[in-house]
């Protein structure tokens, strides 16, 4: 755990006879208040990490195949959260009613934390299910979105929920290190929740003024960031990517005071700047770093280099 805003737990730093029981009383009960069981042969295995937000807490983690539970004694906390979670390899999920769920691979369910319910979840040891969980009183504004039924599976083809995921991704990524990061952070998540969810016509269109673009904006840097040493990344390539016009790219880039080309200039520096301070490249001529930052000429990558950090290339990797 690093601190009361963000935690991280894994059975493999745990006593293997004891592990079972540490994830049952301490991730299960104490903190998701739900009872976990496994009836993998391997016993259980988890990696879990959460950040804890106003208003709505993200968490991903991986695992061996599990049960878990929202029991009629822990139901007694009176918790009303609302819980959306991608299960990249599908599971079962039901009430006592014998309402049954079928989520397939990569989809999501929605779950209302103030019933009782069942959940038979696959393995994700390669994959990484998300989770969002936050509480109804976070979605002023949202028309009932169970539909009178505590439990539905949404589709991952849906675009509000791929936002959402990326702009989680986006934040898992992203140091949240001031008080007002973590309310603007809250404040976008909270917004993409209730699109995703279905909001009413006046809470949608205030969420999709502040959600949605940050939600474009943070998949535009992480298309960036994922093709930042290829030479011809341009706008137009990024926004055909987010299917969004090149005109509307350059304006969320506006938002944040810079340009397309400053935010790449100054990711491809950074990431040169890393190369060259790595030990295990200090034999890489300048030029192949420079290249495989994202540069095409050697001469533009020493101007600018310089201009950002008031050194050259080289001193910086002697420093």
């Amino acid at each position: 755990m690093s601190g009361p805003e963000h935690f991280r737990l894994s059975t493999d730093d745990l006593p293997i006879l004891n592990r079972q029981d540490a994830i049952r009383e301490y991730f299960g009960r104490m903190l998701q208040r739900m009872d976990y069981e496994t009836n993998d042969e391997r016993g259980m295995w988890l990696k879990a990490e959460a950040w804890l937000l106003p208003g709505i807490s993200i968490g991903r983690s991986t695992y061996t195949p599990l049960e878990i539970e929202r029991t009629s004694e822990l139901l007694q906390d009176g918790r009303d959260d609302v819980m959306l979670c991608k299960l990249p390899s599908g599971g079962r999920i039901w009430l006592p009613d014998g309402t049954e769920v079928e989520v397939a691979p990569g989809d999501f369910v929605l779950a209302a934390l103030n019933y009782r319910l069942h959940m038979q979840l696959q393995a994700t040891e390669l994959e990484t299910t998300m989770m969002f969980q936050l509480p109804r009183s976070s979605l002023a504004g949202l028309a009932d979105p169970f539909d009178e039924r505590p439990l539905r599976s949404l589709s991952a083809a849906m675009q509000e929920l791929a936002l959402l995921e990326g702009y989680g991704r986006s934040v898992m990524q992203t140091p949240l290190t001031s008080e007002p990061l973590r309310q603007t952070v809250s404040r976008h998540l909270i917004d993409l929740s209730i699109l995703a969810l279905g909001a009413s016509r006046e809470a949608s269109e205030q969420a999709s003024r502040r959600g949605v673009r940050a939600g474009q904006l943070a998949f535009a840097k992480a298309e960036i960031l994922r093709r930042l040493c290829e030479p011809d990344l341009s706008a137009a390539s990024v926004a055909q990517r987010l299917r969004i016009s090149v005109r509307y790219l350059h304006m969320l880039f506006e938002h944040e005071h810079m340009t397309f080309s400053e935010f790449v200039t100054r990711q491809r520096l950074a990431r040169a700047h890393n190369l060259l301070r790595d030990p295990r490249r200090r034999k890489a001529r300048i030029i192949d770093i420079a290249l495989e930052a994202g540069f095409r000429e050697v001469r533009t990558f020493n101007r600018t280099f310089r201009e950002q950090f008031s050194i050259t290339p080289s001193e910086a990797r002697e420093a």
